[in-house]
């Protein structure tokens, strides 16, 4: 059994139904919410071990608290693509304020918050 943590319970109830419609193969895919050092597979009906722990995009401290729950749990594999538009929206708001707000080639789009948070997201 597989199971996917996810903080969004709207998410968690769409991609758990989509499991559910799809059977076959992932009949035995399960979504909880929450935070992962919260989950229990014990509770969910699985095993205190972890083989494979995969954290796609976990932002702030998410991927090292899935990190540390993948050694706790000593998982086998434990593969990682952390989130990182946070820490780069931090450091470009400084840097378009030292450029005094025109003197970037994308100071039009990037005057919009919005937009500075894509760019960062992309970065």
């Amino acid at each position: 059994a597989s199971t996917g943590i996810e903080m969004r319970g709207t998410l968690v109830r769409e991609i758990d139904g989509i499991a559910r419609t799809l059977g076959g193969d992932f009949a035995s895919l399960r979504f909880a919410e929450g935070k992962i050092e919260d989950f229990s597979p014990e509770a969910a009906g699985g095993t205190d071990a972890a083989d494979v722990l995969i954290a796609l995009h976990a932002c702030d401290t998410a991927t090292d608290d899935a990190i540390w729950y993948g050694v706790r749990r000593d998982a086998q594999v434990i593969v990682t693509a952390p989130c990182c538009h946070k820490e780069v929206r931090r450091q470009l708001d400084p840097y378009l304020v030292s450029l005094g707000g025109d003197n970037h080639p994308m100071a039009d789009v990037l005057r919009h918050g919005i937009y500075r948070e894509r760019i960062a997201e992309a970065a």
